[in-house]
């Protein structure tokens, strides 16, 4: 980015305004952030809490704000974080049909709500493959949230290769059949007796299953891709998707300085869908080591781009193609950055990103 971008700002022409479009992207991305809730389902020691520190890199059952809906559910949340995490607990006492009766109440009474962010998105019900049977319990659990959102069944605690996977998969297909998919995960790294270590296993495959079922009316949200930690394939997806988004709107511009108010909220986006903090400073720098300082510049980012399009000629104005080509050219490389930066070790600091960029 940085030889391609900088440029000597000399030009006596007029300071972009920053400040001002840094904010109003920064305002117009949290409006657009959305925010997915999750019930995480299933008994006492099966992993749960494992499960969601390792796909969101968040402990929030310490971290984050709970908030009892009754005597066996809480709410998980983290302020400014884009997820809520509704936890059963008591599934293995007798009395669970109570439990799962108020849980199908405090479902019912969410989806009445006007706005969909804040109903029930999906369900993962969580089953050691260590208890080697698919409970009562678990089998009534699963028939009723399947009746109001879509279900993963998630088979914990698999670092022991008993078959029952395959067993269990046969038994759920046929009396669940509403469960949108059943998969193994091991949510950390364990080390077995001999000294052997398994890493975590299947949680990038979690993460993608989750994002392609929850609730089409959430299809341009950017809550769960933003909040998980695992699946860098979901970010860059989510980020091309965003790109293309940002290209139509370059091609309807009426002049070439729209093009830097497009390419700040484009910026802002795609840097929130990686998990970095939006903050005003971050997003101007960045901004600013792309367009430079001075309105004039973004002729010059015009010509430098589009000089290195075969064929392409660079007009006096700029046609609705090459503002296309300009903005596509402007994601793909702060992208590009990203996911290089993110590649270079298995886990980036928010700091080291930046440093990097």
């Amino acid at each position: 980015m940085d030889n391609f971008f900088n440029d000597n700002d000399n030009d006596d022409d007029n300071d972009i305004e920053f400040k001002s479009i840094t904010r109003g992207a920064i305002t117009k991305f949290r409006k657009d952030l959305g925010k997915v809730n999750i019930i995480v389902a299933g008994k006492t020691g099966v992993g749960k809490s494992t499960l969601v520190n390792a796909i969101f890199n968040k402990e929030l059952a310490s971290t984050g704000v709970g908030k009892p809906v009754s005597q066996n559910i809480t709410e998980y949340s983290i302020p400014e974080f884009p997820i809520s995490i509704i936890d059963t607990k008591g599934l293995e006492i007798k009395d669970y049909k109570k439990i799962i009766d108020n849980l199908k109440n405090y479902i019912k009474k969410r989806g009445k709500n006007s706005d969909v962010h804040n109903r029930i998105h999906i369900a993962w019900v969580c089953i050691s493959e260590e208890a080697s049977r698919f409970e009562a319990a678990d089998k009534e659990l699963v028939k009723m949230l399947s009746e109001y959102m879509s279900v993963i069944i998630i088979l914990t605690k698999t670092f022991i290769d008993q078959g029952f996977d395959k067993v269990i998969q046969k038994i759920i297909n046929k009396e669940c059949p509403k469960v949108k998919a059943i998969i193994r995960v091991q949510a950390k790294t364990i080390t077995l007796a001999d000294g052997y270590s398994m890493p975590p296993n299947n949680l990038e495959d979690l993460a993608d299953l989750t994002n392609e079922y929850l609730p089409e009316s959430m299809g341009n949200d950017y809550a769960f891709v933003s909040s998980q930690k695992v699946s860098l394939k979901l970010k860059e997806a989510k980020s091309k998707y965003a790109i293309d988004l940002f290209k139509k709107e370059a091609s309807k511009s009426k002049k070439e300085s729209d093009l830097i108010v497009i390419g700040i909220r484009m910026i802002t986006v795609i840097s929130g869908i990686f998990g970095l903090e939006i903050d005003e400073d971050f997003i101007m720098k960045i901004s600013i080591k792309i367009f430079g300082k001075k309105k004039s510049k973004i002729k010059k980012l015009v010509y430098k781009i589009l000089k290195f399009v075969p064929g392409t000629k660079v007009n006096t104005e700029t046609t609705s193609d090459q503002k296309v080509l300009i903005m596509e050219s402007i994601g793909n490389m702060y992208l590009e950055s990203l996911i290089k930066a993110c590649q270079d070790k298995e886990k980036l600091s928010e700091y080291e990103i930046k440093y990097l960029l």
